[in-house]
C-alpha cells in the first residue's frame, strides 16, 4: 500500500513538474510574439488573447512539485539533508518568487492596462466583430479584420513593453532555474 501511494505521487510530482518547466517556456514564446507585434502597432487577435487566459491556475501547479516531491522522499529512502534535495528544493523556492513576483504580478498589471477588452472581448459570436467594435468604443485605434492597430500611444506602448520584457525575462530566468532542479533530480550527485 505505501509504495502504490508512493508511486502516485512520483506521477503528480513527475506530471506538476513537466507542467512547469513547460509553462515558462509558453509564456516566453506568448511575450515574445506579443512585444514583436506592439512594436509594430498590431496586434492580433490571438497575441490578444494570449493575455486574456488566466496563467495562474497553471503555474499554481508549480506548488505541487516540492510538496509532492517531498512526500516522496519521506516514503522512501532518501534523506531531507541531502545536497540535490537541498538544491533542487531551493531551486523550487526561486521558482515560486519568479512566478509570483514576475510573471503573475506583470500579466494582472498587463491585463488591467487592456482596457475591458481582455474582460469582455468574445462574447458575441461573431469575434472579429466584436473585436472590431470594442476597439472602435475604447477608442483604441482601428481594426483591419483579425488585426488591432494601436494608436500612436508612446507612453501605453511604453508601459505594455515593459511588462512584456519584465514577463518575458522572469520566464526565461524561471526556465533555467528549473532546468536545474530537474538536473539535479534525475543526476542525484
Amino acid at each position: 500500500m505505501k509504495n502504490n501511494f508512493r508511486d502516485i505521487l512520483l506521477l503528480v510530482h513527475v506530471v506538476s513538474a513537466t507542467v512547469s518547466i513547460l509553462f515558462p517556456i509558453v509564456v516566453a514564446i506568448g511575450s515574445v510574439k506579443f512585444y514583436f507585434e506592439l512594436k509594430q502597432n498590431r496586434l492580433t487577435r490571438g497575441s490578444f488573447e494570449f493575455f486574456r487566459l488566466r496563467p495562474a491556475f497553471i503555474g499554481r501547479i508549480n506548488y505541487l512539485v516540492p510538496l509532492s516531491g517531498l512526500t516522496v522522499v519521506m516514503l522512501s529512502h532518501y534523506s531531507i539533508g541531502t545536497l540535490w534535495l537541498v538544491v533542487g528544493v531551493c531551486c523550487w523556492i526561486v521558482n515560486l518568487v519568479l512566478l509570483e513576483a514576475g510573471i503573475f504580478m506583470s500579466w494582472k498589471d498587463l491585463s488591467g492596462k487592456l482596457p475591458n477588452l481582455l474582460e469582455s472581448y468574445g462574447n458575441d459570436e461573431d469575434h472579429t466583430a466584436s473585436f472590431e467594435r470594442l476597439v472602435k468604443e475604447q477608442n483604441l485605434g482601428s481594426t483591419v479584420g483579425d488585426i488591432w492597430i494601436l494608436p500612436d500611444n508612446t507612453t501605453a506602448i511604453n508601459y505594455i513593453s515593459k511588462k512584456i520584457k519584465t514577463i518575458f525575462a522572469a520566464s526565461a530566468i524561471d526556465f533555467i532555474v528549473l532546468f536545474m532542479a530537474l538536473y539535479m533530480m534525475v543526476r542525484q550527485p
